[in-house]
């Protein structure tokens, strides 16, 4: 929990005085905890997060190896509108959007508008998993179905992934799928 993350680095700061940290896990950095930190100037090498652009201040001393999702989906969405140009296709690319609605997916979703937007294009449809029953999630998986995107970018679990494959396949729509690991 963050509680314990926070006691045991503050625990640690306090009675060893570390050096660094490597490959701290934090999956969206306690507001207590990143100043603490970065008062104290501890390096962060390699921290593991899922949004390091959503921290509260920049710090000169964390060191992130890896981009995070919003930047790994914009490349993503580079990646196959190139393809997509490439490829004989005429008219413009129709990419929908099927998402979990967690905090740290809808900073990803939001990532992919924009990057969407540079191109003068927008999603075509954009579908939320996290409705209370099912047949909220059905009707706009299949509307979105319907709509024929040459792509859906997923941005969810394995569950998630399961309800829109169970769509398209209903659907009989099988249009390119992006996602993140």
């Amino acid at each position: 929990t963050k509680e314990e993350i926070l006691a045991t680095t503050k625990r640690l700061q306090t009675n060893s005085k570390p050096f660094a940290l490597i490959s701290a896990y934090f999956p969206e950095i306690d507001p207590d905890l990143y100043p603490s930190l970065t008062h104290d100037k501890i390096p962060v090498i390699a921290p593991l997060t899922f949004s390091p652009d959503n921290n509260p201040t920049p710090s000169a001393s964390f060191f992130y190896f890896l981009p995070s999702y919003a930047d790994q989906a914009k490349a993503l969405i580079e990646y196959w509108l190139g393809q997509f140009q490439k490829g004989k296709n005429l008219g413009h690319p129709k990419v929908a959007i099927v998402h979990s609605g967690r905090m740290a997916d809808l900073a990803v979703v939001e990532a992919i508008r924009e990057q969407l937007k540079s191109h003068k294009l927008s999603a075509t449809a954009e579908v939320a998993l996290s409705q209370p029953h099912q047949e909220f999630v059905n009707k706009p998986l299949n509307i979105m179905a319907l709509s024929n995107p040459d792509a859906i970018f997923l941005i969810g679990n394995s569950k998630e992934l399961t309800t829109l494959n169970q769509t398209l396949i209903k659907n009989e729509h099988q249009p390119i799928l992006l996602g993140l690991l």
